[in-house]
């Protein structure tokens, strides 16, 4: 019972956004509402989005695609690298 209520409480506070990643001022949105932008993917202009990671101070070392998606290599501050996805028509970051 009590490992239930651990893992209860555990889910909520995911699921509230406590603990999780965020980034700066993108809202998250699911990989479902992941809208594709005219053109093919490899035909997608990056500058929007490259444009706003500067602005928000996101260090990152490329931009790609991946599906309807921006795929965003973040240059983490300990010197590892992550992966963020980002909706291209609205430049949300994709909760995954």
């Amino acid at each position: 019972m009590k490992k239930l209520a651990i893992a209860l409480t555990t889910l909520s506070l995911l699921a509230a956004g406590v603990g999780g990643a965020s980034a700066a001022s993108y809202a998250y949105t699911s990989m479902g509402d992941c809208d594709a932008l005219k053109g093919s993917p490899e035909s997608w202009d990056t500058t929007r989005i490259s444009d706003r990671l500067k602005e928000d101070g996101v260090p990152f070392s490329e931009i790609d695609t991946f599906g309807n998606c921006f795929k965003v290599m973040v240059l983490n501050s300990d010197g590892t690298k992550s992966v963020q996805l980002y909706d291209p028509s609205t430049l949300n970051l994709i909760h995954m």
